[in-house]
C-alpha cells in the first residue's frame, strides 16, 4: 500500500487528474487527494465521497479551479470562505450558494464581499438563467425579483436614434464620430455644420448624403467622403463629379465609383486607365475612342477577360488582346472571331485553361459546352499533338475525340504516357491522378491493337500505373487516419485508442459510450471538433455541462452553443467566445442575453448585420444603438478593403 501510495503522490504532483487511475483506498487518502487538487482542482471528481466533504480539501481545489465547486459535496456550498474563493473565480458560482431546497434561497442574507464581487462582474445575466428562484420553496416569481434587485446588472444608457434631433450639438458631434449616418437622424441645423459633416463622412462617407447642399459642394468635404467611401461621390455636386482629383480618389476606395463620374472624365485617358487597372469591366463606361485604344483594352482584358465585349470590333481580330482575354478568363473565347476561335495560339491557351473539364464554360475543349459553335476548334485542337498533351497534363483530354492519325502514332503515344507520369509524379492532388488513370484506360482501349501490344508502349503504361499506385500508397497513411472500427468494438473500451481516435476526429466520441464522461477525452474531441460536445457527458454534480468543455468547444465551432446548457448558453464569457468565433451563434444565447449590447458588439463587428435585432425581439433602441452601427460600419469597410485588395491582385 505505502508504494501504491507514494507512486500515485508522485503521479498527482505531476498530473492531479492520475487520481482517476488510483485504488479506492488511495483515493481516500487525504494526503494525497490534496496533492491532487492542488495541483488541478477537478481532480476532486475522483476523490472519495468523504473527502469530498472535506472542507480544507473542497477550498484547496476551488482554490485552484473554482469548477470543483460542482464535485464537491453541497453542505461545502454553505462555506462563506469556499463560496467567496468560487465567485473570484466567476461570479456566477454564486447560484451553487446555499443550494438546499428547503431553505428559501431569497430568505439568505448573501455576505457582503460575495455580493460586491458579484455585482463587480456584472454577471446577473448567468444568474438569471440558471433561474434561481425554482429553488424556493414556494417558486414565487415575487422572490425572483427580489434576487434580481440583489444582483442588478450594470445600466446602459438610451442612445436610440430617434431621440437625437433633441441632443446638442457636442451630444451629436460624438455620435456622428462613432455612425457617420446618424447625422440623418439629427437635428436638421447640424447638417450645414461644416465640422459636424467632416466628422461624420470620415467615419462613413455616405454619410454625405445627408449633407447642406452647400457642403456637398465643398472639395474638401467631398474628397474627405469618397476617401471613406467611393460610393458617396453619387451624392457630391456635379461640378466635383467631374473633378479629376475627386474622382481618382473615389476610384481608389471603391473602382464603381467610375460609374458616377461625370460625362467629360469618361474621354480623359488617365481616368479611364485608373479605372480599367481596377476593374477591367469599366471599360464599357469608356467613351468610343478610347475602347478602341489598345493600351487601354490590354489593360482591361488582363483584369477581367471578359471586358473584352466592351472593346472596339477592330480589337477583336488582335491576337494579343485575344489571348491576353482567354488567359484572363477562357469565357471570353465566345466573343472571338472565327479565324481567332480555331487559332493554335488561342487553342492551346485554353488547353492550359481546361482542368478535368471544369474550367470555363465557353471553352471548346468543356464537353459540358458542345454545339456546332464548338466542332471547328475542338477537331482542331485534338488533331495537334501539342494541345492534346496539354489537356492531357490537366486531366481534360477525351480520348475518344483524338484525330485518328495521333492514336496510330507510337511516338506520340510514348510522349503522352511520359508526360503524364510526370505529372502524376509531381503532384499530390487526388482528383487530377484519377483523371488522369481513366484517361489513360480509356487511351488504351481505343489505340489500335497492334500498338496496344508494343513493348515500348507496354512499359510506358506499366510505368505510368506504379507512379499512380505509388501515389495512393503514399496517400493512404495509415498514421494520418483513425481507425473506425464498428461500434461494438472491444477497441472503443481502451482508453489510450479513444483518446487517440478523438484527437483525430472528435465526432468519434459517439462510438466510446464509456469514456463520453471522461474529461480528458472529451475535451481532446471538442478541441478538435466543436460539434463533439453533443457526444460529451462530462456533467458537474447537478447535471450542468462543465463551463471548460463547453468554452473549448465554441472556440472551435461557435456553433456547438446549441449543446451547451441553459446556464452557459447564459453566461457571457462562453457566448462572447461563440460568438468570437461564429458571429450566428448569436441566434443561440439563452434570451436573456439577446439584448445584451456586448454580445451584439461581438456580433456584429465579425460580421452580423445589426437589423437581424429586428428579427429577434424589435428591440429598435438596440439596432439604433450607435455603438452597433459603428461596428456594423467597421465591418463593411474592414471586408470591402479586402475585396478591393483581392480584385487588385
Amino acid at each position: 500500500m505505502c508504494d501504491e501510495k507514494s507512486r500515485v503522490m508522485e503521479l498527482v504532483k505531476k498530473n492531479g487528474r492520475a487520481l482517476r487511475c488510483a485504488a479506492e483506498a488511495v483515493r481516500g487518502d487525504k494526503e494525497v487527494v490534496l496533492a491532487a487538487v492542488r495541483q488541478n482542482g477537478r481532480a476532486l471528481q475522483y476523490a472519495s465521497e468523504e473527502l469530498k466533504a472535506d472542507r480544507e480539501v473542497v477550498l484547496e481545489a476551488v482554490k485552484q479551479n473554482w469548477i470543483a465547486l460542482g464535485y464537491a459535496a453541497k453542505e461545502m456550498r454553505n462555506d462563506d470562505e469556499i463560496m467567496f474563493a468560487a465567485v473570484k473565480q466567476d461570479g456566477t458560482a454564486v447560484q451553487y450558494y446555499k443550494r438546499n431546497p428547503k431553505t428559501d434561497w431569497f430568505s439568505q442574507n448573501f455576505p457582503d464581499k460575495i455580493l460586491e464581487e458579484v455585482n463587480s462582474q456584472d454577471c446577473f445575466n448567468a444568474l438569471s438563467a440558471a433561474k434561481p428562484y425554482r429553488y424556493s420553496t414556494n417558486n414565487d416569481y415575487g422572490n425572483y425579483l427580489s434576487f434580481r434587485n440583489k444582483f442588478k446588472p450594470k445600466e446602459m444608457p438610451d442612445r436610440s436614434l430617434e431621440s437625437m434631433k433633441s441632443w446638442d450639438r457636442e451630444k451629436t458631434l460624438e455620435a456622428v464620430k462613432v455612425y457617420g449616418p446618424a447625422l440623418g437622424w439629427a437635428n436638421e441645423t447640424f447638417r450645414s455644420d461644416r465640422e459636424m459633416v467632416l466628422a461624420a463622412v470620415k467615419r462613413d462617407g455616405m454619410a454625405l448624403k445627408h449633407a447642406d447642399e452647400a457642403l456637398r459642394a465643398d472639395k474638401e468635404v467631398v474628397l474627405a467622403a469618397v476617401k471613406s467611401s467611393g460610393y458617396a461621390i453619387g451624392y457630391a455636386d456635379e461640378r466635383l463629379r467631374a473633378d479629376r482629383e475627386v474622382v481618382l480618389a473615389a476610384m481608389k476606395q471603391a473602382a464603381d465609383a467610375f460609374a458616377s463620374a461625370g460625362e467629360e472624365l469618361r474621354s480623359d485617358r488617365e481616368t479611364v486607365l485608373a479605372a480599367v487597372k481596377r476593374r477591367g469591366s469599366l471599360l464599357r463606361l469608356a467613351s468610343e475612342e478610347l475602347r478602341a485604344d489598345k493600351e487601354i483594352v490590354l489593360v482591361a482584358v488582363k483584369q477581367e477577360g471578359m471586358a473584352l465585349q466592351y472593346a472596339c470590333k477592330d480589337l477583336l481580330a488582335d491576337r494579343e488582346i485575344v489571348l491576353t482575354a482567354i488567359a484572363s478568363d477562357c469565357n471570353s473565347w465566345k466573343l472571338l472571331t472565327d479565324e481567332l476561335a480555331t487559332d493554335r495560339e488561342v487553342l492551346m491557351e485554353l488547353a492550359k485553361k481546361s482542368y478535368i473539364y471544369t474550367r470555363g464554360l465557353y471553352n471548346p475543349f468543356n464537353p459540358v459546352f458542345l454545339c456546332p459553335e464548338t466542332d471547328n476548334a475542338r477537331k482542331a485542337g485534338y488533331s495537334d499533338k501539342d494541345i492534346v498533351i496539354e489537356l492531357a497534363k490537366n486531366g481534360a483530354c477525351a480520348w475518344g475525340d483524338v484525330c485518328e492519325e495521333l492514336r496510330k502514332n507510337k511516338e506520340f503515344i510514348l510522349s503522352l504516357l511520359s508526360e503524364v507520369e510526370a505529372v502524376v509524379q509531381n503532384s499530390d492532388e487526388e482528383v487530377l491522378i484519377d483523371a488522369i488513370n481513366f484517361m489513360s484506360e480509356q487511351m488504351l482501349e481505343i489505340i489500335g491493337e497492334s500498338i496496344a501490344e508494343d513493348k515500348e508502349i507496354k512499359l510506358a503504361e506499366d510505368n505510368l500505373k506504379n507512379a499512380i499506385k505509388m501515389k495512393e500508397l503514399s496517400s493512404d497513411d495509415v498514421a494520418e487516419t483513425p481507425e473506425v472500427p464498428a461500434e461494438d468494438s472491444e477497441k472503443w473500451k481502451d482508453r489510450d485508442f479513444v483518446l487517440d481516435a478523438v484527437k483525430r476526429d472528435g465526432n468519434l466520441l459517439e462510438y466510446a459510450e464509456d469514456f463520453q464522461d471522461d474529461d480528458e477525452i472529451a475535451l481532446a474531441a471538442v478541441r478538435q471538433n466543436g460539434m463533439a460536445l453533443r457526444f460529451a457527458n462530462t456533467e458537474l454534480s447537478d447535471g450542468f455541462l462543465d463551463k471548460e468543455l463547453v468554452l473549448e468547444a465554441v472556440k472551435q465551432n461557435g456553433m456547438a452553443l446549441q449543446y451547451a446548457d441553459e446556464r452557459l448558453r447564459a453566461d457571457k464569457q462562453v457566448v462572447l467566445a461563440a460568438v468570437k468565433q461564429n458571429p450566428d451563434a448569436v441566434d443561440l444565447v439563452h434570451h436573456c442575453l439577446k439584448n445584451d449590447k456586448e454580445v451584439w458588439l461581438t456580433a456584429v463587428s465579425n460580421g452580423k448585420p445589426v437589423g437581424v435585432l429586428l428579427n429577434i425581439n424589435r428591440r429598435v433602441a438596440l439596432v439604433q444603438d450607435i455603438d452597433l452601427l459603428g461596428a456594423e460600419v467597421d465591418y463593411h469597410k474592414r471586408y470591402n478593403e479586402s475585396v478591393e485588395l483581392l480584385s487588385d491582385k
